[in-house]
């Protein structure tokens, strides 16, 4: 993919995720709409027949006309100012209420581009019909343009109802936990279906290999793996990219490892297949399991303290790890009649231990937070399909959890009633950790009669 190409596609994604997206062709579209319309008042008879066939819809005086129109026009602007200028600020609230990361979903809003843009085309149509109307002694309206008119900005109103019930809908925390977790879960089906990826058990020594460095300070984002399998066919080597997606590489810095020494104009168009982007990249999986990090952290900090919202996103995260760990870990991609291209990946474990330490840590004396975090363990434990791997290392979640509680919950009533969860997990699991009952203090296992 040439380098031009990478830029217009990364142009296109940030206009489309852009507040002005659909607001700005929305205002081209109703000028157009203005020019149409007066195009066929002036060359047709739609004026007449209107006034002949509905003349209930039709405004007669001129100046009648100016005044309904100039009211839609003033209405709407200061409809749209107030509207909006509040919706950024409860944006902001909520942004930084839970993550400022949400800001860019709620701006991205396909419902809050539209409005935004139906008001914009319409305060425009308006303005166009408005300025048409040419004060004669006839007196003649244009019937078309102005009912046309009347009924767009009738419209308008009725699609702020749409908005605010809309949007007071979208704000709310459970949906953001839903959006955010649906957008990881297509992401996740993206990684699992990439064609000419496969996952080897061995990685090439790089350490006498060549590097490319990072023409700019930013992030590892796209990179046309494809292109840079044919690159190491036609320039006879092997490629290692030790960066992991979404990583910040400064410049100079090594981006790219090539078996072989590579020319100036080789450097180049393997650049053009991977330079990094100034803007940090968070389109995978990845980004959304922290952002849903950060929503739990956010709801169980002393100012909000709401662990209901924080069990909800470790519920989400939980489904996203599910999924993860049966994805396979690809390192290496070999397009058809292409060269070897070696990958730096995260692997579940790195994904697993960083979600469980910074959920764990934030919140280990919250019972109720420890209680959904080891029925998460639980959960994935059920979910790994007898892999010892994949079991080993939800065991080790499991007992610094179990450690943390231990520590943290003095409570003597919280620690017996996990300690009971956990042995029902236990049993249920077949095997799940070696000594549940350690959470019970001396008092509360005698009282149950069960040893020390």
């Amino acid at each position: 993919m040439d380098l031009s190409i990478r830029k217009i596609r990364g142009f296109v994604k940030a206009a489309v995720r852009s507040m002005a997206f659909l607001p700005l062709p929305m205002l081209f579209a109703g000028i157009l709409l203005g020019a149409g319309i007066y195009y066929l008042e002036s060359h047709t008879d739609a004026s007449a027949f209107l006034e002949s066939n509905l003349p209930s819809f039709v405004v007669k005086s001129q100046d009648t006309a100016r005044n309904v129109l100039g009211l839609f026009v003033a209405g709407l602007m200061t409809l749209m100012v107030f509207t909006f200028t509040q919706m950024m600020s409860l944006f902001n609230q909520v942004a930084n209420a839970y993550s400022p990361r949400l800001l860019p979903i709620f701006t991205g809003d396909r419902s809050l581009q539209f409005t935004m843009g139906f008001y914009i085309g319409t305060i425009v149509l308006n303005l166009m019909v408005l300025l048409s109307i040419k004060s004669d002694e006839a007196g003649e309206v244009p019937n078309l343009s102005v009912l046309t008119a009347i009924l767009f900005g009738i419209i308008s109103l009725m699609l702020f109802i749409y908005f605010v019930t809309t949007i007071s809908e979208k704000i709310q925390v459970g949906n953001i936990i839903n959006t955010v977790y649906q957008r990881g879960m297509n992401y996740l089906k993206e990684e699992s279906s990439r064609d000419a990826f496969t996952e080897r058990d061995f990685a090439p020594d790089t350490d006498r290999w060549y590097t490319v460095t990072s023409p700019i300070d930013g992030y590892l984002g796209i990179v046309d793996h494809p292109e840079l399998s044919k690159l190491a066919k036609q320039f006879n080597t092997r490629f290692y990219i030790g960066s992991i997606k979404g990583d910040f590489i400064p410049a100079s810095f090594p981006l790219l490892s090539s078996e072989r020494e590579l020319d100036a104009k080789e450097v180049e168009k393997v650049l053009r297949a991977i330079s990094p982007i100034s803007n940090e990249y968070a389109d995978w999986y990845q980004p959304q399991i922290d952002l849903l990090i950060d929503i739990a952290q956010k709801a169980m900090s002393p100012g909000i303290n709401d662990p209901a919202t924080a069990v909800r996103a470790i519920d989400r995260i939980n489904g996203l790890l599910g999924h993860l760990m049966h994805i396979p870990n690809y390192n290496f991609m070999q397009d058809d009649d292409g060269g070897e291209v070696w990958l730096a990946r995260h692997t579940f474990s790195d994904v697993l231990a960083d979600t469980f330490s910074r959920l764990r840590n934030y919140s280990r004396e919250d019972a109720a937070v420890t209680h959904s975090l080891l029925k998460s363990a639980y959960s994935l434990y059920a979910a790994s399909g007898g892999t010892r791997y994949l079991q080993k290392l939800l065991d080790n979640e499991a007992l610094a959890l179990v450690n943390d509680a231990r520590m943290y919950l003095k409570n003597p009533r919280d620690r017996k009633a996990l300690a009971s969860q956990i042995v029902k997990w236990r049993r249920s699991s077949r095997q799940w950790l070696e000594r549940p009952n350690k959470l019970q203090d001396s008092a509360s296992k005698k009282e149950r009669g069960i040893a020390l």
